[in-house]
């Protein structure tokens, strides 16, 4: 940013253009469904390539976001619900310090856009498709569960914004995800 800052909005744009396509090139030559490193927000072990061509994606609707909100300009729905199931991927890695027993689970909705919920094997936590009657839920609007996910609103911003129920150490655990590289 300091460095770019005597740069003139027409070369930022351009360099930004150019950067695109070679982004564009990259991921249209992965094999997205091979192994890849790990995301970071995701936690440490391999992870399959398209989440880290999904975060990548996340990273440019952000910052178009923020762009957007610095402007005064509404914010996009293009994509959100991509964006969003892309953030909710960072669940297990960020429950993964809540000590619960097999079984227990939380259910995260994002209103109009989906609920995942996140369960407690024998050996982690995980993302499943059907874990019976959750013992906590959390049901964010868009708008807050893009803000937190990327650290726009605060933990305790979204609880004010947010309807609870359920084990307060697993929707205080919920409330705190980072879908960000920080």
């Amino acid at each position: 940013m300091t460095a770019a800052r005597r740069m003139s909005p027409r070369v930022l744009v351009d360099l930004l253009d150019h950067v695109g396509d070679e982004i564009v090139a990259h991921w249209r030559g992965a094999d997205i469904d091979a192994l890849g490193g790990p995301v970071s927000w995701a936690g440490p072990e391999e992870h399959p390539v398209w989440l880290d061509a999904a975060r990548d994606f996340t990273e440019y609707w952000t910052h178009h976001q923020q762009i957007r909100d610095a402007l005064g300009l509404p914010g996009l729905a293009e994509h959100v619900g991509v964006v969003l199931d892309t953030f909710m991927r960072a669940l297990p890695h960020t429950m993964r310090a809540v000590d619960a027993p097999a079984g227990t689970s939380l259910a995260f909705t994002v209103t109009g856009h989906g609920t995942w919920t996140c369960a407690r094997t024998a050996e982690r936590w995980a993302l499943r498709d059907d874990a019976g009657a959750p013992d906590a839920r959390v049901e964010l609007d868009a708008d807050s569960a893009w803000r937190l996910c990327t650290r726009g609103i605060t933990p305790d911003e979204a609880a004010g914004r947010a309807r609870t129920g359920g084990h307060p150490a697993l929707v205080s655990a919920a409330l705190s995800i980072v879908s960000i590289i920080r």
